[in-house]
């Protein structure tokens, strides 16, 4: 709710309604990038290994960085592209929750993720 009352705020005076509208609005938008961003950091950590971790860690940086410069020197620029980037966070984050429900059906089912083998070949 703070990216949304932020954005608000940078709007300047609004209607109630409007105000109430871009609220929701940019509500939503910080909702799915949080959502985003969580379910990427829940197939990232699925890894053992840490160099993945850290690579992400560091685009998330740079992504901020070079976002708030954008919004701080060509902010229609940047409204197009925040406007993109929400759009691809919701596709993300509604692919990556299909293939985790599909997932976890599987294993409620017991069926195995992974080319069945016998116990006896090997």
């Amino acid at each position: 709710m703070g990216g949304a009352l932020l954005a608000s705020r940078a709007l300047g005076d609004l209607s109630p309604v409007a105000e109430v509208l871009a609220l929701l609005l940019l509500g939503g938008a910080t909702l799915a990038t949080h959502a985003a961003k969580a379910t990427t950091r829940l197939a990232v950590n699925t890894s053992p290994e840490p160099v993945s971790n850290i690579l992400v860690s560091l685009t998330e940086n740079g992504l901020l960085a070079v976002a708030v410069w954008m919004a701080l020197a060509h902010p229609l620029v940047a409204l197009g592209v925040g406007i993109v980037a929400v759009t691809v966070s919701v596709v993300l984050t509604l692919w990556l929750a299909r293939r985790a429900i599909g997932a976890l059906r599987r294993v409620g089912r017991g069926q195995a993720t992974g080319p069945s083998r016998s116990a006896g070949a090997r």
